[in-house]
């Protein structure tokens, strides 16, 4: 119930907000951008929320009667009050960059979208190792291939919104952190790779058990192609056209 309330609330303020403005209007520079700011934190909190409730919300789907039992209501909670939050907010900023491209040039709109896709995927990537971990362990999780989805999901609408209005100021970071991150998890993966094969190679001439099992050079295998696919696609697939050496911006 008082979720409820706190998510009316939130809707009675963004349609009064919106209802405040007309056409003619020309707003005080100094409110917009603190109104900016405030919309695209709570789009961002709510997205974050929004997530969580339905990544716990579609696991628990995944799963058996038994642990379903009693573990419900946060993630149904989380998800009525955020879910319909997040749509709001996200109509309204989708009317605003229809309706105004200066929109592009804000400063909030780049922190909040950068943000956005740096999050959505280092948490994707997250449970992409998960489901990595479950299948070659030859076991079912659900909840690992929930927030795949879901996160991936929010990952690939923020993509679009970045390409459809990519900001203007630093318009180019998550595609510097995506590449850090899909560098950093592929290089420590082939780092644990390598120790793994020589630690192999040297107990196998000592004539010693061999140390570690195949699931642990597998699940390094797995990070490889997943930081190798993430680094691809923000560094090669993207980056070389929005960096030159003449050129650096971020």
């Amino acid at each position: 119930m008082i979720e409820l309330l706190v998510l009316g609330a939130i809707v009675y303020a963004i349609v009064a907000a919106v209802k405040r403005r007309r056409p003619g209007d020309v707003p005080d520079r100094g409110g917009v951008g603190v109104g900016r700011t405030f919309r695209y934190l709570m789009l961002l909190i709510a997205l974050v929320v929004a997530a969580i409730g339905l990544t716990n919300l579609l696991g628990l789907a995944m799963e058996t009667a038994d642990a379903r039992r009693g573990a419900l209501a946060v993630p149904l909670a989380m998800s009525i009050v955020a879910l319909p939050t997040f749509g709001i907010l996200a109509a309204w900023v989708w009317r605003l960059h229809r309706d105004d491209p200066t929109e592009r040039e804000a400063p909030a709109w780049s922190l909040y979208l950068n943000m956005a896709l740096v999050v959505t995927l280092a948490v994707a990537i997250g449970n992409a190792f998960a489901v990595a971990d479950r299948v070659i362990a030859a076991e079912w999780r659900g909840a690992a291939v929930a927030g795949l989805v879901v996160w991936g999901l929010a990952w690939a609408g923020h993509w679009w919104a970045w390409r459809t209005w990519r900001p203007v100021v630093g318009p180019n970071v998550q595609l510097w952190l995506g590449s850090g991150i899909g560098l950093w998890v592929g290089a420590v993966s082939a780092a644990v790779t390598i120790n793994l094969l020589v630690r192999r190679l040297f107990d196998a001439a000592s004539d010693v058990a061999v140390s570690g099992d195949a699931s642990e050079l597998a699940l390094a295998a797995a990070g490889i192609a997943i930081g190798g696919i993430a680094w691809a696609w923000h560094w090669l697939r993207h980056g070389f056209g929005a960096v030159s050496y003449t050129h650096l911006t971020l």
